[in-house]
């Protein structure tokens, strides 16, 4: 039995309808348990809609402390697009590496994800990270919040590629003249 297009259009319709009203249960059902920033990212529309803007993730007084240790970024001698602006980039990296997000999943209120990719390169190269968490031990430590009698160390080991390492030469090698 052939079916109208009438009927095929409302079937789409509903099946559309269900499919938002599902998403939105498992929404409410999630957003309890996540950060309320990440959990703006299941907000996208099923239909593709633009994703809600995000909160700051930095306070203002977080970043009058932060701003100064970036970089002054100049424009070329012969112009060109000027830089997008420091906060909205350090935000979006913070975003990515908090959410562990891939970068291409960045919300659009933050700059592109290219732009944040690159920022954070340059913020590695110049010692920006090293200044900043600088900053932050010593502004522990003079609150007394650091406790230099204990320490915890993490570290990665691998093994060499075809065996063991040897750290003593091995039996019958002359020395070196």
């Amino acid at each position: 039995m052939p079916v109208s297009a009438e009927c095929e259009s409302r079937c789409s319709v509903h099946l559309e309808s269900a499919r938002i009203v599902r998403f939105k249960n498992q929404f409410h059902n999630l957003k309890n348990i996540l950060p309320s920033h990440f959990a703006g990212v299941m907000l996208a529309s099923v239909r593709g809609g633009l994703m809600p803007r995000y909160e700051r993730m930095l306070t203002d007084r977080q970043w009058r402390q932060l701003a100064p240790l970036l970089p002054k970024l100049r424009g070329g001698p012969k112009g060109g697009r000027p830089w997008a602006d420091d906060r909205a980039a350090l935000e979006g990296i913070l975003w990515v590496l908090k959410t562990g997000a891939r970068w291409r999943d960045l919300p659009s209120s933050y700059p592109s994800p290219s732009t944040c990719w690159r920022r954070l390169a340059l913020y590695e190269q110049l010692g920006v990270w090293d200044a900043i968490w600088r900053k932050l031990l010593r502004r522990l430590d003079r609150r007394k919040r650091l406790k230099f009698t204990e320490c915890f160390v993490d570290a990665t080991f691998a093994s060499a590629k075809g065996g063991a390492i040897r750290l003593a030469q091995p039996a019958g090698v002359k020395a070196r003249k």
